[in-house]
């Protein structure tokens, strides 16, 4: 049996993702509650939307990317809250931010293959 905690959560969490669907463009919701709420199959969804089981598929995948997008900053929340993690100091300015990977510096462009090869790089190559 459930315990009354597991239970509050569950719906917690099915609230948020509701509200998250409703806030999805009309047809990228339409696909999440054709296919994952209500349950249908691929070809039951594609016949009921008027197009293609590949057509279904590409719109349910970016549908799903689209919510977990909106989705992610409370799931973050909800991490933060059961493990902190270190407090870095960004730059010079005393804004801090909690970090998961450690800064890496990175050039504009990568180096041609006349750099690499020691040699300057042609007029050309520059631009």
């Amino acid at each position: 049996m459930a315990r009354p905690e597991d239970l509050v959560i569950a719906d917690e969490a099915a609230r948020t993702i509701l509200a998250a669907v409703a806030t999805l463009p009309p047809r990228d919701a339409q696909i999440i509650a054709l296919r994952d709420i209500q349950g249908l199959s691929a070809p039951e969804a594609a016949e009921q939307l008027g197009i293609s089981n590949g057509n279904q598929r590409v719109l349910l995948h970016r549908a799903r990317v689209r919510l977990r997008a909106l989705l992610r900053p409370s799931a973050e929340d909800q991490n933060e809250r059961e493990t902190p993690q270190p407090i870095r100091e960004v730059g010079s300015s005393a804004t801090l931010r909690r970090s998961k990977t450690p800064p890496q510096s990175r050039s504009q462009h990568p180096p041609g293959r006349a750099e690499l090869d020691g040699q300057q790089p042609c007029e050309s190559a520059k631009e």
